[in-house]
């Protein structure tokens, strides 16, 4: 970690100290009724301290956010073809699989940890003294016989589910083998944590929120990131995540909004109220997948090219997921394989455009133009979703900045393809987006939005 990295980091450290020694002070916010919000982090952010040294070119940066997507790729493959639970083991790859963290506080003796947001999975966890083994992590490691309000769960609470958990000496546990080999066990626990709120030298404190207490770890290395990061907060579907948990206390709602993936900006996870007024919103449902709980899966019937129809079905698509873990959409082959030779013919009608057929100079994507001086005459894509009742669909339009990644003399279709029959709408499409999920309706809502003043 270069001086820059480390100062942001001393500074994060001392900011969130000074609000833990206030709230013990003068009193914490509890949970609000109205709303809250969580500060995101990019992982490539310049405050991040998972940053690698210097700054990252465009070229770099783009490289690393394929990377991103191919691990996240390899996490939904080794779900979808997961054999029926056995032992509680759910197989998944997790090493770079992921893209945003937020940072909280755990325990009334409060310790600091940042924990990976994903939209993918539903048990939040940290690591929990006694652990042995233990991975790398450099805040300490949260001690619940420090902490007057922990309380292991027992098997008779609501959210001790068969197939994540079992029960042993009336202890509900999981044992949670991943893909990659990676391990984590423990059990589910109930405790307070901390937020930074919004509200100035204020924390929002949340009480009694289910987790799981990880006291087996493996290997040394299980997060990339010397160290920096502790667990994950899952925000899917199922009921043991943490956007299920508060739904009820904060009107089953919540929402993103994020910038273009080459801004890295930060953005906010937002509950309740704290979501802002936002005009124009279009409204689609969750579809429900077979064996599928966590993700936010939508109906995808069809898309457009320059307006015009493309004449798919929802069934070429298959089961259709909204994931703040990959970078850019991936397709069915066969889908993606029509929309390539649309865009092919497209582009061949500019004859100072040049393919780039070098692999490595597309960083990880499938077609990329080179260009001289200027280029503006981008085609546009419209993404087709089934209506929430009656006749007819809802179009999310995607401009050149959720179509296609910029890079110096070039730009890349921010498209891929997979063997699955699944498709997955990644952050590149989502960027400028108010994405509102409520749980309650079982129904998503979007928006256009400037990403970077939400």
């Amino acid at each position: 970690m270069d001086r820059l990295q480390g100062v942001l980091y001393l500074q994060y450290c001392i900011l969130l100290m000074f609000l833990l020694r206030l709230a013990a002070a003068s009193g914490d916010s509890a949970m609000p009724a109205t709303g809250f919000s969580l500060r995101l982090i990019h992982r490539d952010s310049a405050e991040s301290p998972l940053r690698p040294r210097g700054n990252l070119t465009a070229e770099q940066l783009v490289r690393r956010l394929s990377r991103y997507t191919a691990a996240r790729l390899l996490f939904l493959e080794s779900t979808l073809h997961a054999a029926p639970l056995e032992n509680d083991a759910r197989p998944m790859v997790l090493q770079d699989s992921w893209q945003f963290y937020a940072q909280l506080a755990i325990g009334t003796a409060p310790v600091r940890i940042n924990l990976l947001i994903d939209t993918g999975s539903d048990l939040i966890w940290t690591q929990s003294k006694p652990c042995n083994p233990c991975f790398n992590q450099r805040e300490p490691i949260y001690d619940p016989s420090r902490s007057t309000s922990a309380v292991d769960a027992a098997c008779t609470d609501p959210l001790c589910t068969p197939g994540m958990f079992h029960c042993v000496s009336n202890k509900c546990v999981y044992d949670i083998k991943y893909a990659d080999e990676t391990h984590s066990a423990g059990c589910l626990a109930r405790e307070t944590f901390m937020l930074p709120s919004t509200q100035a030298r204020r924390l929002t404190t949340i009480r009694s929120l289910a987790f799981g207490k990880s006291n087996e770890t493996y290997p040394h290395d299980f997060f990339p990131g010397a160290g920096y990061i502790g667990g994950i907060l899952g925000m899917g579907r199922g009921r043991q995540s943490f956007a299920v948990q508060l739904a009820g206390m904060l009107g089953n709602r919540f929402s993103y909004c994020f910038p273009p993936v080459t801004d890295l900006s930060p953005s906010y996870l937002r509950f309740g109220d704290d979501i802002p007024p936002t005009p124009g919103l279009k409204t689609v449902r969750f579809v429900p997948s077979r064996g599928d709980v966590s993700h936010y899966n939508v109906g995808l019937t069809d898309l457009s090219f320059n307006g015009r129809r493309m004449r798919f079905t929802s069934r070429d698509f298959g089961a259709c997921a909204m994931d703040s873990g990959s970078t850019y959409t991936i397709l069915p082959r066969r889908v993606y394989n029509r929309v390539e030779r649309v865009m092919i013919d497209y582009f061949s009608g500019f004859p100072h455009l040049r393919r780039v057929e070098n692999s490595t100079s597309c960083h990880g994507l499938d077609l990329c133009y080179a260009y001289e001086g200027t280029f503006g005459a981008y085609p546009s894509m419209s993404f087709h979703f089934a209506a929430v009742r009656g006749a007819g669909d809802v179009e999310l339009g995607l401009p050149k900045e959720r179509l296609f990644v910029p890079l110096p003399g070039k730009f890349c279709l921010a498209l891929g393809a997979w063997d699955e029959d699944m498709s997955v709408i990644g952050a590149v499409q989502q960027a400028n987006l108010r994405l509102i999920y409520d749980l309650g309706a079982q129904q998503l809502q979007f928006a256009d939005a400037n990403c970077r003043q939400a």
